[in-house]
Order: C-alpha cells, then structure tokens, then sequence
C-alpha cells in the first residue's frame, strides 16, 4: 500500500480550496456492493464542514425535487444527533439544485435548503433560502 506524507495541510490541496480538484475522478462511479451487511448498506455525504470542533455542517444535494432514501435520511439523522449528543453543535442540511449534470457543475453555495435537521427535528426553512446562508446562520447562531 503508498505511503501518504502530508508536510502541511495546504500541501493535500493542489486546486483552490473547495473546487473540483480532478474532474475525471469526480465522475467516477463508486460500487458498494461488496459493503452490504444485513439491510445496512453505505451512503455518501455530499458535503461537510468541521468548524474546529465547535460545530458541524453538512449537506446532501439532490437533483430539483428528487426524494431523501429511507436508509440515507437515518443515517444522517443518526449521525448529527450522535454529533449533539456529545454536546458538538450539529446541522445536516437537505438541498436542492437545477444544475443539470449535463450542463454544468452543482454550485453547491446556491443550492436551496428544503430541510434542515437540528436539535433531533427537521425543520422546514424560509423558501429561498440558499446553503450558504443557512450555514451562516447557524455559525452566527453559535458565535463561530
């Protein structure tokens, strides 16, 4: 197995931070097949942000209204109360976008919030409003 050496943080990122680092293995197909136990099975994360360990962000993007799956809504549920319950600050926010895959990339800051999961609820947002304010907001919510 290669032996990863990180000097310093900024080293592990070649592209601006937070942009499309190498196109070609963003599009690739991920098969989880081979990591089913039971009914479990794995899920991905489209985004997270770990502001120092004083609160937690993350996010799923979907497609204009496609549906959250059972198994993918509980895993995050689980995962940001889990967060709470160790007394970390914890949102998972549901959005959604119209950049068709087609077209161009998902511009991930713009992206509607639909739900939002805190404090062991959903919530349901103002209309509007996008993902960066609404990770704004619960950085100004906590002082951070």
């Amino acid at each position: 197995m290669p032996t990863i050496k990180f000097n310093k943080v900024d080293d592990i990122f070649e592209p601006p931070r937070g942009a499309i680092g190498n196109e070609k293995f963003a599009r690739q197909l991920r098969d989880y097949s081979g990591l089913r136990y039971g009914k479990i099975t794995p899920t991905d994360i489209d985004g997270a942000l770990d502001f120092n360990n004083r609160l937690f962000a993350y996010f799923e993007l979907k497609y204009q209204s496609m549906n959250l799956p059972y198994g993918q809504r509980l895993a995050f549920e689980r995962q940001c109360d889990g967060m709470e319950n160790g007394g970390i600050p914890a949102y998972y926010f549901l959005c959604v976008h119209n950049d068709h895959p087609d077209e161009s990339p998902i511009m991930a800051h713009r992206s509607e919030v639909v739900a939002i999961r805190h404090n062991k609820t959903w919530i349901e947002p103002r209309a509007g409003t996008t993902l960066r304010e609404a990770i704004d907001r619960a950085r100004d919510i906590h002082k951070i």
